[in-house]
């Protein structure tokens, strides 16, 4: 797949060329169609796509009026295409971070902490997911903080959390989406 399309809000039916990126599985319409109708508004949140690979799901969000939204993606190459998307859409309430996930709480500004992330690491990454949770019951984050993890339907992580709380899963084929929000302790 050489392009996607943007399914609602102010940037409908655009398509966005991805030809070039590497090593990603973007998240299929009908899947992000689901989990953007169960976000509902976006307005005045804060939206983080974390190992955004493409950038789809940062940029659905920009288009459902997401007040801002922070890309974090490893790959340099798969980053420049996400600026260039950026670009040929002229979206300015963003910013493409080429880091690892991992240091994802150093870039994110103090006034403008994410409210919402979408966090969708390799599938083979298993370490990646105990990582990124113990990342974020380390870290502050503004209460009820929606976290929303892609993974493989059949991993089971057994997680004991402090300050994430379990909502629901959502399965799709052969992934699940997990929802999470954040206390604070």
């Amino acid at each position: 797949m050489s392009f996607f399309r943007i399914i609602a809000g102010k940037l409908k039916n655009r398509r966005i060329n991805i030809r070039g990126i590497e090593g990603v599985r973007p998240i299929s319409e009908k899947r992000r169609e689901a989990l953007f109708n169960i976000l509902g508004s976006l307005r005045c949140r804060v939206f983080a796509d974390l190992c955004a690979g493409c950038g789809v799901v940062g940029l659905e969000a920009v288009s459902r009026d997401a007040e801002f939204v922070y890309f974090i993606e490893k790959n340099k190459k798969n980053c420049e295409i996400i600026k260039k998307s950026l670009e040929l859409l002229g979206i300015s309430n963003s910013v493409v971070i080429n880091a690892d996930v991992r240091k994802c709480f150093e870039y994110f500004e103090k006034d403008r902490l994410p409210t919402i992330i979408y966090f969708s690491p390799p599938y083979k990454d298993i370490a990646l997911y105990y990582n990124f949770f113990n990342l974020i019951d380390e870290n502050y984050l503004p209460r009820n903080t929606i976290v929303m993890i892609d993974r493989p339907y059949k991993l089971n992580l057994n997680l004991a959390l402090k300050t994430l709380v379990f909502d629901e899963t959502r399965k799709y084929s052969i992934s699940a989406i997990d929802f999470y929000y954040k206390k604070n302790v």
